[in-house]
């Protein structure tokens, strides 16, 4: 592929020309960008969404003159490969940003003002803080492998926000590769919108490369036309080119992973038939890396931003050094400004309101020293003894004094548990103990159906001002542990009276 410089687009251009073979290869070279210059490079279906010439030429972008003719303006980029000249490649590599979203659980902590903006603009913040780390680290490029929004855009500061990233990307010279997923598959921003020309979004119909010579890398990717991708799009990714660190960005769910929609779905062992230097993984929100040997082959990086109890820990980012292409190395750096966190406390069998008061405290303490003064969300988990399990259960100031011992937190909820029966007093005889095991083990949702049913005929009429949902699996499976823990808790109390 030959690069034409200072042809009939313009002085100090590169202009990449498609020749025989190249297909859907794209030569992209590397430069400062410059705001002046806006380019609707997307690729959302095989050909760039240009309607008619009119509509082209007032977004800066030359209409195709087929689906597979297509050429791409960019930078000269002589003088970053200078600078760059001998240094370890690297991308950095980030999804499921899910700009603009809501915040699960976190209604009561609203009426806090200072609380709410943190809850509000922290989608937008930990994305903020992504761009400020590319801008510091300056890697060659910034992938997005899908969900960088929630779905069609909320309010024109979505927008705002994240073409401000983009152009100051462009600015610094970092070229960004984007896929989209399943909740950005229809956003309104992949229409319509006028992007630096250093963003570069995968099509949705097909996969492309995106090739990046100064820097030696080539990127492999497709997005998503729908939101529900039911086939695997790793299968069609074009072969690795030779002489390059070859990437893919892929929004998939590899390997079935439970809790997550098996969109695009696929096997660690495709990604590695892929031969690729390393794959960007989005979709799932927990970081995990796939391994063969030593070799890291491909990994999730994780959301950005924990947005529900079901997110805790640190989220962020990956950048990816390629000092050995054939040994990729990953650093996790975190970039949320709000995160999830459990507390666990265990009262002691003694224990009184304040003995477990004091133990929140402590556990918060810890929690705050673990996560190095990021404001937490806190889901407060109290496990002591049923007399006293109880007791919190129904006292209703004892949450505002679980948040007064967590100050400079954020209380999403406070959960209480009984110790198991064999923790306290004298255990109960183990073949009873067995034998309602055995019992509460043996049933069924359908049984417990069928007993509430027979309850329900005996009461002559519904059971009013119940909270029983028997169309829910998950309620009737909660009766059943129930009904096993409180009797077993009952047999337990009873004993240790009798011994008394």
């Amino acid at each position: 592929m030959g690069h034409i410089p200072n042809g009939g687009d313009g002085p100090g251009q590169h202009v990449a020309r498609r020749q025989d073979g190249d297909d859907d290869r794209h030569h992209l070279g590397r430069g400062p960008g410059a705001i002046g210059r806006l380019y609707a490079h997307i690729c959302h279906g095989p050909i760039l969404d240009t309607r008619d010439a009119a509509t082209a030429s007032r977004r800066g972008v030359r209409p195709a003159e087929s689906a597979r003719e297509r050429r791409v303006v960019v930078p000269a980029g002589q003088d970053w490969a200078a600078e760059r000249r001998g240094a370890p490649v690297r991308i950095i590599h980030a999804a499921d940003l899910h700009i603009d979203s809501q915040f699960d659980g976190l209604s009561a902590a609203l009426s806090d003002h200072a609380a709410a903006d943190l809850i509000s603009g922290a989608t937008r913040s930990a994305f903020r803080a992504l761009v400020d780390w590319a801008l510091v680290e300056q890697p060659d490029a910034m992938v997005l492998a899908g969900d960088i929004f929630d779905g069609a855009w909320k309010s024109t500061g979505t927008r705002r926000v994240f073409l401000s990233g983009m152009t100051d990307l462009a600015d610094a010279g970092i070229p960004v590769f984007m896929a989209s997923g399943n909740h950005d598959a229809e956003s309104v921003l992949l229409h319509d919108v006028v992007y630096p020309d250093s963003l570069h979004v995968f099509p949705v119909h097909e996969p492309r490369t995106f090739e990046l010579p100064d820097a030696g890398l080539a990127f492999h990717g497709q997005g998503y036309a729908t939101p529900a991708v039911e086939h695997s799009l790793a299968r069609e990714y074009p072969a690795p080119l030779p002489g390059l660190v070859n990437v893919g960005v892929l929004h998939a769910n590899v390997g079935a992973t439970a809790g997550h929609r098996n969109y695009s779905p696929c096997t660690a062992d495709d990604l590695r038939a892929l031969e690729y230097e390393y794959v960007a993984l989005g979709h799932i929100h927990g970081r995990r890396e796939f391994v063969d040997g030593d070799r890291v082959f491909a990994a999730y990086s994780g959301n950005l931003q924990g947005r529900s109890a079901r997110e805790t820990g640190a989220k962020g980012a990956l950048m990816i050094d390629f000092a050995d292409p054939t040994r990729p190395d990953l650093m996790f750096r975190p970039l949320d400004v709000l995160r999830w966190e459990f507390l666990d406390v265990e009262a002691a069998t003694d224990a009184s309101v304040d003995d477990v008061l004091d133990a929140v405290a402590v556990e918060h303490s810890r929690a705050r020293d673990r996560h190095a003064g990021t404001p937490l969300v806190l889901r407060t988990r109290i496990s002591a003894m049923p007399a006293l399990a109880a007791q919190l259960r129904v006292d209703g100031d004892f949450a505002e004094q679980v948040r007064d011992v967590t100050t400079g937190s954020l209380l999403e909820k406070v959960t209480f548990t009984s110790l198991e029966s064999d923790e306290i007093g004298p255990p109960v005889d183990a073949e009873l103990r067995a034998e309602v095991q055995a019992a509460a083990a043996s049933l069924t949702p359908a049984d417990v159906t069928e007993l509430l049913a027979e309850v329900r005929m005996r009461a002559r009429g519904p059971l009013k001002g119940s909270e029983i949902d028997l169309s829910s699996g998950a309620y009737l499976a909660s009766v059943i542990e129930r009904a096993g823990e409180d009797l077993l808790s009952h047999l337990s109390v009873e004993s240790s009276g009798g011994d008394s």
